[in-house]
């Protein structure tokens, strides 16, 4: 009797992915997801006005030079070709405000690239999706460009364009960066309507506190009491519940 096992009558084999093949190239792939990606592109020219379409060139730019910079420089073969660093400079500007200082995309694109996808092997080996890293990058160190509101318009890159949209946390900033305020000048501020305060709230006030000093925050619910208490407002500034 034969003990030795027959190689082409083996049952099981091991191997490393993909298990299904397919004719789609990556190429292909994110050629794609660009081509869907493109009508938001153009809904957000419509909205946000051209600085939209300066912003998104900006990162689908940034995101393919660092990746052709580092597979020279590092001698590694030449990927831009398969468009995932175009699909990550798509998402990462549909994920920044339209009013950021436009060198920060460059940073968030070599951080997304660089730091995220190539280091860690390149497409598919990421442990994190590239795009969205670039955001929490930016929002962890610029958070203030990341979330002050600004004056958007179809024709971004007037500063004396009609308004058409107001766009970030909150309008109140964008009252304060237009205001003028004397050291006399009081500020009442009606929280009755307010349900819930997040941490962009409370930059605001904090901000609102620095440029008018005496402000008075009046009808606040027990919610947002016991927020702005636990954050310490209530020992900066005087805070009057809402009785009812």
């Amino acid at each position: 009797m034969n003990n030795q096992t027959n190689p082409e009558k083996r049952l099981l084999t091991v191997s490393p992915s993909p298990h299904m093949h397919s004719k789609k190239t990556t190429t292909v792939v994110m050629l794609d997801v660009i081509i869907a990606l493109l009508p938001l592109l153009v809904w957000g020219c419509y909205v946000f006005g051209m600085r939209a379409l300066t912003i998104t060139v900006i990162t689908v730019a940034s995101c393919v030079l660092f990746e052709l910079l580092y597979t020279l420089i590092f001698k590694k073969p030449v990927t831009v070709t398969d468009l995932s660093a175009v699909v990550t400079g798509l998402l990462l500007a549909y994920n920044l405000p339209v009013t950021i200082p436009l060198w920060m995309p460059v940073l968030a694109a070599f951080f997304s690239i660089v730091i995220v996808k190539m280091l860690f092997g390149g497409i598919g080996r990421n442990i994190v999706n590239p795009a969205l890293a670039g955001r929490a990058f930016l929002m962890a160190s610029f958070a203030s460009a990341m979330t002050v509101s600004g004056t958007v318009t179809k024709l971004g890159f007037f500063e004396n364009a009609a308004n058409e949209v107001v766009s970030g946390a909150t309008p109140l900033l964008s009252v304060l960066d237009r205001s003028k305020y004397s050291d006399s000048y009081k500020t009442v501020l009606d929280m009755s309507e307010m349900e819930y305060l997040s941490s962009a709230g409370l930059r605001v006030i904090l901000r609102l506190k620095k440029t008018c000093p005496d402000i008075r925050i009046t009808g606040v619910r027990p919610v947002v009491y016991d927020i702005l208490e636990t954050t310490g407002f209530t020992q900066m500034m005087l805070v009057e519940k809402a009785y009812r």
